[in-house]
């Protein structure tokens, strides 16, 4: 049975099996301490519930696996399964026989200027239309392709050589 009145936030409520209730602690610590489990264990799961288990990873550079090494590998521990190919590689493709071979893209080529094998930016948007999701890492150097998938999902990227920043 839960309590008619619960106290002021923050609280932290659980359940004790021995005395078969409900018991709330008005102790800050506690609360806080819920919280931060709470969200760690969600974080732990959000990437492979939005990436799902297989992401292809467009790169210019293979250095950007070690540049770029802290993000992949959390990537990893919650189980998504990542496969590494260079952006404008001949055989690249996204759907094959009708089925998608990955559960993501991410792509981080942002000066590409043509993707190889049959990706191309209508092909990206209809991978999104199959369920798949995209992820573009840019930069201030944005080549046409990503442009012109960025422009069909909404987004403009300003001139080349520009920059956002961010004062906060």
């Amino acid at each position: 049975v839960l309590p008619n009145h619960l106290p002021p936030f923050p609280f932290f409520l659980f359940f004790d099996e021995q005395k078969d209730a409900w018991i709330y602690s008005t102790d800050k610590m506690r609360a806080v301490v819920a919280v931060v489990v709470a969200l760690c264990a969600l974080l732990t799961v959000i990437p492979a519930l939005v990436l799902g288990d297989r992401a292809l990873v467009l790169v210019e550079d293979m250095g950007v696996s070690d540049s770029h090494s802290l993000f992949f590998a959390s990537l990893r521990d919650s189980g998504v399964e990542l496969t590494f190919k260079m952006a404008d590689e001949p055989r690249l493709a996204l759907v094959q026989y009708g089925e998608r071979l990955f559960d993501s893209v991410l792509v981080f080529a942002p000066s590409v200027e043509e993707f190889g094998g049959s990706v191309s930016p209508a092909s990206l948007l209809a991978f999104v239309d199959m369920g798949g999701s995209v992820l573009v890492a840019a930069s201030s150097e944005v080549g046409e392709p990503l442009r012109e998938f960025a422009a069909s999902c909404g987004v403009e990227f300003d001139e080349e050589k520009t920059a956002v920043i961010d004062h906060f």
